[in-house]
């Protein structure tokens, strides 16, 4: 049975979702569900670029999607959507580079294996794979389930992670794939990705899946959109006209979406997946665990059971993976059983890797070995007794503001932290501040620290009221003061 729970994202999610950051931009002709929200006439176009493959000596990787830049661009000041054709775009700037212990410098020590035997590990990939001879894998995910425990964890990997890749030297983890592809490594390209993630960072994967960008888009149009959690307001260039060039800095244009629960078609999403001219890939991986959220969240709202068959024969040509139809069906009960808080998220960021500058001159991030260690561990380990008892906790939300989806992405940051709050249908007056009412005579003051301090209050923002027959514990009630904005990064269970 363990062997089949992987699939408690869907056939669907666990597939097609993976692939949302590998860069190559994909024309889509399926109408906008964003509207004005995106600006008039425009839906969320990818072009292509041209690939280069990184070489052994760490020269820089080329990034797609950037036309050449002409001067710095004006940022939105406004939450509202915005349309500014003016600069074409560029990436921000990285943070400066710093010089890391000199022992990290060379090839390291195997990992030591992390993960614990009742995991099972599978790796998300997501790449352009239509060009058979230069492509990377720039979206890389491991989804480590925990059947005994209800858990699994989505754990991001940035693309230029400096790795050793066994048999070949040190390079970016995203170019292992093609490698084993193209130099008949036992088991191809799967097989040496696999291996260079169990020597650099101690997990053993079990299955893997591919997938193309075509299946990506397809998959969130099946489903009719999908709703994204945007927390905070999020500005990024968009094309405008695909068809025009993309070096013409009035075809280019700064729009903003959020906060809020967003719809968005397949192109929609692609898009806000892979977006990073005004972020970074540490956030972009954020982004994707968001939107593979909302994909699960779509199919399991739609009992998409009897449509299983058909999309697992209409995936078949742009999903590449080791794993059955047969497994599907099996894992179906306890997919429907996880809630947000049993889907842990864990990122592989600027805490635990150092920004370095290689000898050829390639901007790449270089592990801190020990916290990196410590995070995997954690990650593959199952809930210490305060975090499952969080589980347990009778969590109530309500919304007295004028923001209908305030509820929705307070009860998602709270899911963050490990909470599982329930949504209430508010028959209260409007309320000017944010509340936090504290019913349980037994309370845990720890608990409410957290609760505290995952919502961004003041603990003078906690009314303690206990009630013996209440069957709650705790009350979050939003008023017009609150602030929905949140990186779950910064959130540790």
């Amino acid at each position: 049975m363990i062997r089949r729970v992987v699939w408690q994202i869907g056939w669907l999610g666990l597939c097609t979702a993976f692939f949302l950051t590998a860069c190559v931009p994909l024309s889509s002709e399926s109408a906008n569900p964003l509207g004005l929200r995106i600006g008039a006439n425009i839906t969320p176009t990818l072009v292509e670029p041209a690939f280069a493959l990184v070489n052994g000596n760490g020269a820089p990787t080329p990034t797609p999607f950037q036309p050449d830049p002409a001067r710095e661009p004006s940022a939105a000041t406004t939450t509202k959507p915005t349309r500014t054709p003016h600069g074409t775009p560029r990436p921000s700037p990285s943070p400066t580079p710093i010089s890391p212990p000199i022992h990290l410098l060379g090839v390291p020590d195997t990992m030591p294996l992390l993960d614990e035997d009742d995991n099972l590990n599978v790796l998300l990939i997501g790449s352009d794979k239509r060009s058979n001879n230069n492509f990377r894998t720039d979206a890389l995910i491991i989804l480590s389930i925990r059947s005994e425990d209800g858990l699994a964890t989505l754990i991001s990997i940035p693309r230029d992670l400096w790795v050793y890749i066994p048999e070949w030297g040190m390079n970016r983890i995203n170019v292992a794939y093609l490698h084993g592809e193209l130099n008949d490594y036992p088991g191809g390209g799967p097989a040496l990705l696999q291996d260079t993630i169990r020597y650099n960072l101690g997990i053993q994967i079990d299955y893997y899946a591919l997938a193309e960008f075509t299946a990506f888009t397809r998959a969130v149009d099946t489903l009719g959109g999908v709703e994204i959690m945007i927390a905070c307001p999020f500005t990024e260039w968009h094309v405008i006209d695909p068809e025009q060039s993309l070096e013409n800095e009035n075809n280019w244009e700064l729009i903003t979406i959020g906060p809020g629960m967003v719809p968005m078609d397949g192109a929609d999403a692609l898009w806000y997946a892979r977006a990073r001219m005004r972020s970074n890939d540490f956030d972009r991986g954020r982004r994707q665990q968001d939107v593979l959220r909302a994909l699960y969240h779509k199919a399991f709202s739609q009992n998409i059971v009897p449509q299983i068959p058909q999309l697992y024969r209409d995936f078949q040509e742009t999903v590449e993976t080791d794993l059955g139809l047969d497994d599907i069906f099996d894992l179906l009960p306890i997919a429907l059983s996880l809630n947000d808080a049993q889907i842990r998220s864990v990122y592989i960021n600027h805490e635990v890797v150092y920004d370095w500058i290689t000898p050829g001159g390639g901007s790449v991030l270089l592990p801190n070995r020990e916290p990196l260690e410590e995070r995997i561990r954690r990650a593959m380990a199952g809930l210490p007794i305060e975090q499952a008892e969080r589980l347990e906790t009778p969590i109530e939300v309500w919304n007295t503001t004028e923001q209908a989806d305030w509820d929705t992405l307070a009860a998602q940051r709270l899911a963050h932290s490990g909470f599982a709050p329930r949504v209430i249908e508010n028959t209260l007056d409007a309320m000017d501040k944010t509340w936090l009412y504290v019913y349980t005579p037994n309370e845990d003051p720890g608990k409410t620290e957290k609760l505290i301090g995952s919502l961004g209050l003041d603990p003078a923002q906690v009314i303690r009221a206990p009630t013996e027959a209440s069957n709650i514990d705790y009350r979050l009630v939003l008023g017009e003061d609150y602030d929905p904005c949140f990186n779950p990064q910064k959130i540790e269970r």
